[in-house]
């Protein structure tokens, strides 16, 4: 996009990267690529919602999210299993660009939203990933949705909770867009 949207009309400035559940995961994965081609500063924010960042089957064994919410809430642990086995298999899950979490250094990469849901088996990867960002100095505004489902799934489009959330991403593109 950084470099070709310009030949599709597209304002190639205000950069921002959004995804649901695997797309989050890609979202990471492109933000730290693009910090390695150095170009993340293309990037302008990072929106992530139940986020997959620690692939590996010991989260998933120890994690309390993962155990919490196994199964009763649309995603489910079995799932998790499912698509780690599709799309990282074997030990592939040691890499970086399947788990993110596992990149040793996040400075630099540009400012994230991060949201997580009470009822997710993958709401802690979300927690720890926001608290790394934050470690390394990224700006990060993150919110938990206590009484929600994965990625705030099934909520009426005019619920308090799409509202907030709406009003965080707005805040977020505010405050990294007038840069």
């Amino acid at each position: 996009m950084a470099a070709h949207g310009g030949e599709f009309r597209g304002d190639i400035n205000p950069i921002a990267l959004i995804g649901y559940s695997a797309g989050a995961n890609l979202v990471a994965v492109v933000a730290q690529k693009a910090k390695k081609e150095g170009i993340a500063r293309k990037i302008k924010l990072q929106i992530m919602n139940g986020l997959p960042v620690d692939a590996s089957p010991q989260n998933m064994e120890t994690s309390a999210s993962y155990q919490e919410n196994a199964k009763g809430y649309m995603q489910t642990k079995a799932s998790c299993y499912f698509s780690l086995e599709t799309y990282a298999p074997g030990d592939a899950y040691k890499n970086p660009e399947a788990s993110p979490i596992l990149t040793e250094d996040l400075t630099d990469l540009p400012p994230a939203v991060i949201i997580n849901a009470e009822f997710d088996p993958l709401r802690d990867d979300g927690i720890k990933y926001a608290a790394k960002l934050r470690r390394f100095g990224v700006k990060v505004w993150d919110k938990y949705f206590a009484g929600q489902i994965r990625c705030l799934v099934g909520l009426p489009s005019d619920a308090a909770e799409l509202k907030e959330y709406d009003n965080l991403v707005i805040t977020a593109m505010k405050k990294c867009f007038s840069k």
